[in-house]
């Protein structure tokens, strides 16, 4: 039993990392979307501007889901990153606002 919840335990580390990753490069595709918008998406707008932006061609071909199956979560200006924007998972329970949250922030 000890070995598969060692098994459970690196397959959720890895899912977190994952998703902390793909945040990440949500966040950097927003910067390029700026850069090409003169300003960054609203969070009404939300992160589909990427795949489909107003004008211009896309910044992504599409914006993944995270590693449960979710979508990302986009607020600007953001809780965790006051200044600028979050982009968020809400991690492996599903439910947002949560410890578990994983996204572009430093912890």
């Amino acid at each position: 039993m000890l070995f598969r919840s060692t098994v459970m335990n690196q397959l959720e580390k890895g899912e977190m990392d994952t998703a902390r990753s793909q945040a990440l490069n949500i966040a950097e595709s927003l910067k390029i979307y700026k850069l090409q918008q003169g300003k960054f998406p609203t969070t009404a707008q939300g992160l589909g501007v990427l795949a489909s932006p107003p004008k211009g061609k896309p910044v992504m071909e599409r914006v993944p889901a995270d590693p449960w199956g979710n979508e990302y979560i986009y607020t600007n200006p953001g809780q965790k990153n006051a200044n600028s924007f979050d982009i968020r998972s809400k991690g492996p329970d599903g439910q947002e606002g949560t410890e578990d949250d994983v996204g572009n922030w430093t912890e």
